[in-house]
């Protein structure tokens, strides 16, 4: 039996005294993990290669600066991310800017106001679509207090009025439970609009989208009246108006604090010259 080359030039090296020589080092191929990589990046070119151009074109502006910034606000909602370390505090406001501070920050108030108006005006275009539907925008409730809702709606011989709020299940005041929390906001607005008795029902959502119990009823009751094309185009309304109000103020929040406010939060004696409070 012939012996292999290896074993021969390790025995020659042993009488010899010289070092075995190397085996020759053979050229790694590319790993099935970068094979499939490549087919996966040939196949995205040539799908985007076939993109009519018009699709080509949303792609390049749903990657920009600003047309991402709705998408990165919602994906850091859905991930829990907060929009700045939680040992900073808030450019805005100067608290410290725990997950979710966006929906309770003072300084957002004017959001939340558009916020209440745009979701308003969705309400009103949807229900306003409806030709069998007669609606009106801020209805006299009680002339004695100028007490309004935000929108009546007649259906045959009936009259109904509803009153839209976006409720922060994050504020210091809320339940554990977020129904509870919206349940209680749609009891106080009850008390309020008392008057009208079961011609009256509040609208009550959350700052990420979350529907009272009752509100959920009404408003499948109110997609019923409009039809599918209105009522898919309140949901991306509402929905976008929720979105972006949090976008904006997340946004603001996340810029770097004035000098001032970091100054006298985190220095007691720029707080207060005594040092007391």
């Amino acid at each position: 039996m012939e012996a292999s080359q290896p074993t021969l030039e390790r025995i020659r090296a042993r009488a010899t005294g010289d070092p075995p020589p190397r085996a020759p080092i053979a050229p790694r191929g590319p790993t099935a993990k970068e094979v499939l990589m490549e087919a996966n990046k040939v196949r995205l070119e040539a799908f985007l290669e076939d993109l009519p151009t018009l699709y080509q074109q949303a792609r390049l502006e749903n990657a920009s600066y600003l047309g991402h910034s709705e998408i990165t606000e919602a994906l850091r909602s859905r991930l829990f991310y907060p929009v700045k370390p939680p040992s900073l505090p808030c450019s805005s406001c100067g608290a410290i800017a725990a997950f979710q501070h966006e929906d309770t920050c003072r300084g957002a108030t004017r959001r939340w106001i558009a916020r209440h108006d745009t979701a308003v005006r969705a309400f009103y275009r949807a229900l306003a679509s409806e030709p069998s539907l007669e609606v009106q925008k801020e209805p006299l409730v009680d002339k004695a207090t100028s007490l309004r809702a935000d929108i009546a709606v007649t259906v045959g011989n009936s009259r109904y009025y509803y009153d839209i709020q976006i409720v922060a299940i994050a504020k210091d005041s809320a339940r554990s439970d977020p129904y509870e929390t919206l349940r209680e906001a749609a009891e106080e607005k009850r008390r309020k609009y008392r008057t009208l008795g079961a011609f009256f029902q509040p609208i009550i959502i959350s700052a990420g989208g979350l529907m009272e119990l009752e509100t959920a009823k009404t408003y499948r009751k109110l997609q019923d009246l409009i039809g599918p094309i209105a009522a898919a185009q309140l949901d991306s309304s509402i929905g976008l108006a929720l979105t972006r109000t949090r976008a904006i103020s997340a946004a603001s929040i996340s810029r770097e604090a004035p000098r001032g406010i970091a100054s006298s939060l985190w220095n007691p004696s720029r707080r207060d010259p005594q040092g007391l409070s």
